[in-house]
């Protein structure tokens, strides 16, 4: 029983992270909005289970990049809170990594919806 209450002990720290930078990052607040925008317009153009696998990882991806990112910041800025050119090389490299993976999502966005409103206008 011990085991499952520190699951659930687990699960609620994760969850109140999870609300942590959506109230301090307003990229992550961006990506959720997003998110929400590419399931509506999954369900309007009708998505198969495939590409509907493909788009919630791919904005899981990015999602969790941004929280990642936003909590390496945080500690960065609490270890050594004034501006250091380094850190600034650091925290511009972990903001590359969140690019990367949203140029990454366009693409997919770009094949996935560019198909399916293919044949929806077809």
């Amino acid at each position: 029983m011990k085991s499952l209450e520190k699951v659930f002990k687990s699960f609620c720290y994760a969850l109140h992270g999870l609300y942590d930078v959506f109230k301090s990052s307003l990229n992550f607040r961006i990506g959720i909005l997003i998110t929400f925008l590419v399931a509506v317009t999954g369900f309007i153009v009708k998505l198969g289970l495939f590409s509907w696998l493909v788009v919630i990882f791919t904005c899981a991806l990015v999602l969790a990049a941004e929280a990642l990112n936003t909590g390496a910041e945080k500690m960065l800025d609490f270890f050594h809170p004034e501006r250091h050119p380094e850190i600034g090389h650091v925290k511009d490299i972990m903001a590359s990594a969140v690019a990367i993976c949203v140029i990454g999502a366009l693409f997919v966005g770009i094949i996935i919806f560019g198909n399916a409103f293919y044949y929806l206008l077809k």
